[in-house]
């Protein structure tokens, strides 16, 4: 993500006023920089706090330009509101050059750190950077002018606006508005990461040409905040293998089987079918140091991962008692999550760039399933569930958050559970449900059922996390809740009246254990992975591989 470079780059922790109440916070008074630093206060329903810097100014000189320290009440502040965005405006009047020769070289640069927060019952949509400013090009030398704002948020991570005049082989490129739209909804940025000044706004000219910069606005827009979607009518039920301590289900099909993996009285990882008439076979892909088993159809057929001896990741099907390895070409590791009735495997492959893609193997042939960046380190998409229609779901990462996607015969379609974050849908059934987890703006993290498109959340009663991950026709779902002590367990949720739990584990229903690509192969790919990495549970996944 890109930042403008500083001229003066100092670490500080920006710390923010622990209001009681935002009623207690006085309105930003109109005036200069000076009435306002190191204080906080409120414009419309937003907060801003705002900062000095120790170390670096001189009695709280926060300009240097190329005569030296200009102080605060020099720059002229002014609050501004208008329809549904807030904030301030820096009145600079910045003004560089031309001078009389190329020997000429005159520069400003402002820093300033704050923070903006929105009151109880708003949150930040986006924010918007525009400047008045001019640039006078000539043969001997080069003006610039450039203003920079940037927040960290907790749940979206670091945005920036940034706007500015940039000169090359004398031609003057004017950028004086920019606007970026938050992904996902956010109250204030993240006082606790160690950040520098936040914002820049600097001029320079050389030689005979000249820059002005006479103010730069800075606003946020604000909404109400878009609650939650409501508890899905579903009853639940704790669910283990018998006389196995630990377990995790990974998928459901119709007929009630289930499929995933459980750990021996040895630590071994091995993966497991559950039969139609009650208890469960052991899967072992031959030779391999660890198994388990990720989707399975209404025919029985199953795909998975298995370590080797060496530890590399690979994935495989067993169809009619026959296993089959399944390595995406060129690829670091292999990953298949579902296999539908047609015998059409979906999952996650890491390219040899260290990027995660998405595959559909058909008929013996591999193609990719990309959105958002589709090269390098940001390349994130993985196809993680398919159903007999062929329709296709999965996440990927934009890359700022993480989104679902739907790719169906009618084309393609970005999911996103409405005022939330990091939509990752985890399996699609013949009815086109599609359940999957989502970050509320506390960062919590839901399970979602979407249906008919429209969402609802599945939240195991007395749970700190829920993830579903598999889901069948008869809307079944099976997944895993973490509970007071980060301990996971596994559950199924059956549509029901009320969203109250049967702790008994009934015989009468399928009984899962947890899903977790991310147990399996923490920190492999899926935002699953990483939430679900325990060191107690599933294969370790060497990065390095």
């Amino acid at each position: 993500m890109s930042k403008l470079v500083r001229v003066v780059w100092v670490t500080i922790f920006l710390s923010i006023c622990v209001l009681s109440s935002f009623a207690q916070v006085q309105p930003c008074p109109q005036g200069t920089l000076a009435s306002v630093l190191n204080t906080s206060c409120s414009v419309g329903p937003l907060i801003f706090s705002f900062q000095t810097f120790d170390g670096r100014s001189i009695e709280g000189n926060v300009l240097i330009n190329g005569d030296g320290f200009i102080r605060p009440a020099e720059i002229g502040f002014v609050p501004v509101q208008t329809g549904n965005q807030a904030g301030f405006r820096l009145i600079t009047n910045f003004v560089d050059g031309p001078g009389a020769d190329a020997a000429f070289l005159g520069f400003h640069q402002l820093e300033l750190g704050y923070v903006p927060q929105a009151a109880p019952g708003f949150e930040m949509l986006g924010e918007d950077l525009t400047i008045d400013a001019s640039a006078q090009a000539s043969t001997q030398g080069t003006p610039s002018v450039s203003v920079f704002d940037g927040q960290n948020f907790p749940i979206i991570d670091f945005f920036s606006v940034q706007a500015g005049i940039s000169s090359q082989n004398g031609i003057l490129t004017p950028t004086l508005h920019n606007h970026v739209n938050y992904l996902v909804p956010a109250f204030a940025s993240d006082i606790t990461t160690l950040v520098t000044f936040n914002t820049t706004l600097a001029t320079s000219a050389s030689g005979t040409t000249s820059a002005t910069l006479s103010s730069a606005t800075f606003l946020y827009t604000v909404g109400p905040v878009i609650p939650a979607p409501p508890l899905a009518p579903l009853t639940y039920a704790n669910v283990d293998l018998p006389g196995i301590p630990t377990t995790e289900v990974l998928n459901i099909n119709d007929v009630g089987q289930q499929v995933g993996l459980f750990l021996d009285a040895l630590g071994i990882q091995h993966g497991y079918v559950t039969e139609k008439r009650g208890g469960f076979t052991t899967v072992d892909f031959p030779g391999a140091a660890s198994t388990a088993v990720e989707g399975i159809n209404n025919h029985g057929d199953i795909v998975g991962v298995y370590f080797d001896s060496a530890g590399a990741i690979h994935g495989f099907s067993q169809q009619d008692g026959a296993f089959t390895a399944i390595d995406f070409p060129g690829a670091i590791l292999t990953f298949p999550i579902e296999i539908n009735e047609r015998g059409q495997i979906v999952g996650e492959y890491r390219s040899a760039d260290r990027g995660i893609h998405g595959f559909l193997l058909d008929n013996g042939q591999f193609s990719s399933i990309d959105h958002g960046p589709r090269t390098g380190r940001f390349a994130f998409s993985f196809a993680s569930g398919i159903n007999n229609r062929g329709d296709i779901t999965g996440p990927f990462f934009d890359p700022r958050t993480f989104r679902g996607f739907l790719d169906s015969k009618k084309g393609s379609q970005q999911l996103d559970v409405p005022g939330q974050g990091d939509a990752e849908p985890a399996a699609i059934n013949d009815p086109g449900d599609i359940v999957g987890t989502y970050d509320d703006i506390d960062f919590v993290t839901h399970g979602f059922l979407r249906s008919r498109g429209n969402f609802q959340t599945i939240d195991f009663p007395g749970g700190n996390t829920t993830l579903p991950f598999g889901i069948n026709s008869h809307q079944q779902i099976v997944g895993v809740y973490f509970d007071d002590a980060g301990n996971p367990h596994s559950f199924l949720a059956v549509p029901g009246d009320d969203n109250g739990t049967d702790n008994n584990g009934t015989d009468a229903l399928p009984r899962p254990a947890t899903r977790g690509r991310s147990t399996k192969v923490p920190g492999c790919g899926s935002g699953w992975r990483q939430r679900l990495q325990n060191g107690n549970l599933g294969l370790t996944c060497n990065t390095d591989q």
